[in-house]
């Protein structure tokens, strides 16, 4: 999910932007081995920071109109929910990027 977007800079023609990225990753508790499912959460953010930390690309999403993007932050924060009488383990990850349309590459 789309989180808030900001303005960090103007220049004549571009803006440097911070756009925030909302993700939940949940699994049932509900006949669920909890410590699979803790092992299961933990390593599903550690995949999702390597991608982050690491060659960070969306040059696979096929749009022209942004020049460059890197990851300026990922926060974590894990919790319980109950919904409906079924509990669920909770990842949320906020993924903070920074999308600079003035970015040059070059060879």
């Amino acid at each position: 999910m789309l989180g808030p977007c900001r303005v960090q800079a103007l220049t004549l023609g571009t803006a440097v932007e911070e756009r925030t990225i909302l993700v939940r990753v949940y699994a049932s508790l509900d006949h669920a081995d909890r410590e699979h499912v803790e092992l299961r959460m933990l390593d599903t953010y550690q995949k999702l920071k390597s991608l982050f930390d690491g060659d960070f690309d969306l040059s696979g999403f096929g749009s022209s109109e942004i020049r460059d993007v890197y990851p300026a932050s990922m926060d974590a924060a894990m919790g319980y929910q109950d919904v409906g009488g079924t509990e669920y383990r909770l990842l949320d990850l906020t993924i903070n990027l920074i999308v600079d349309d003035a970015a040059v590459m070059a060879a």
